[in-house]
């Protein structure tokens, strides 16, 4: 059975630090500063690989940034704000659930942050199954996260599709057999997948 399988930052909802930082603090603010300090930073890769939460992260680089230490406050986790829905991308999911191909995500996420979205909206439901980096102390392109996802969902790597919108991403998962689709658009997603899966994915 062909499976699909979602990366979810920039295919399902939309990931910008620096259009955040931005709209934040202005683009006269030092956002290449501010960037530096939170989502470029070594304790960013942690929060991914779940060994910090926000508040510690948070912490940790107000000891390294003092004179930051309120546009840190700001950032985390006021950074959750950003994570919205990208139309193209949920469109997609739907109709190829409706389609009744299995879904699954597999994601660099924050703890706090993908309970966050979890909550926020309600087509997580769709997934079957997902495995997200802070879960398992992985990261793509680590080959230990495409191989926790096979195994654990008991997905045929040679019947599915992997959506990313980075090409490192894709190059590790081909290593273990999934054909992957490189998003550049999330409005042509369901175009996209419509042509490598051969059906039509209404919606």
């Amino acid at each position: 059975m062909q499976t699909v399988i979602f990366d979810i930052g920039n295919v399902l909802l939309r990931f910008s630090p620096w259009d955040y930082l931005t709209d934040t603090f202005g683009s006269d603010a030092p956002l290449d500063l501010y960037h530096r300090a939170s989502f470029g930073s070594t304790q960013w890769d942690l929060l991914d690989r779940g060994v910090l939460t926000q508040e510690q992260a948070c912490s940790e680089l107000q000891e390294r940034y003092p004179h930051l230490r309120q546009e840190l406050t700001a950032i985390f986790p006021g950074w959750f704000a950003g994570l919205t829905a990208l139309e193209g991308g949920v469109q997609a999911l739907h109709a190829v659930k409706k389609q009744g191909i299995p879904v699954y995500a597999l994601s660099n996420f924050h703890t706090e942050a993908f309970h966050y979205v979890r909550k926020t909206y309600a087509w997580f439901d769709l997934f079957d199954g997902w495995t997200v980096s802070a879960h398992i102390g992985s990261l793509k392109p680590e080959a230990r996260i495409y191989q926790h996802l096979l195994a654990e969902h008991g997905i045929a790597a040679q019947d599915a599709w992997f959506l990313d919108d980075s090409e490192a991403n894709l190059q590790s998962a081909a290593y273990f057999g999934l054909r992957g689709i490189l998003v550049k658009d999330p409005q042509t997603i369901r175009a996209d997948l419509a042509q490598q899966l051969q059906r039509d994915l209404p919606l």
